[in-house]
């Protein structure tokens, strides 16, 4: 499977790569979906809710983490994939990408440095 935008592994969490990957020379940028929680609602970030609709993984309401964005070399990403550290999912949809991304404008928790290349990629 070619790593593109909307590209997804799983590292204890779905992670979603929401950047073209070859743009900035050897980095992507990906986020991770985490389960919704109502006795601690000051750690949910309300930018983008998930849904069991949006993708296959999610199994509750969950949501976007922005806060915990990452950044990974591609040779690493592709290292973890070889030694099967990390498992590939499927693609997330356009749909589901387009509310990432929308999300991901509106989040305060979003790294500023996450922003900066979302928006140099002009996806926000």
């Amino acid at each position: 499977m070619p790593l593109d935008i909307g590209s997804t592994f799983v590292y204890k969490h779905l992670y979603i790569i929401i950047s073209y990957p070859f743009d900035i020379p050897e980095k992507i940028i990906a986020v991770n979906l985490t389960t919704w929680r109502d006795t601690v609602t000051e750690l949910n970030d309300t930018s983008c809710i998930a849904n069991i609709s949006d993708h296959s993984f999610i199994t509750e309401k969950s949501y976007i983490y922005y806060r915990k964005a990452i950044r990974p070399y591609i040779r690493d990403w592709q290292k973890a994939v070889s030694q099967e550290l990390i498992i590939l999912h499927e693609k997330c949809s356009e749909n589901f990408l387009s509310k990432i991304l929308e999300g991901a404008g509106k989040s305060q928790f979003i790294p500023l440095w996450a922003i900066q290349v979302l928006q140099h990629q002009k996806l926000i």
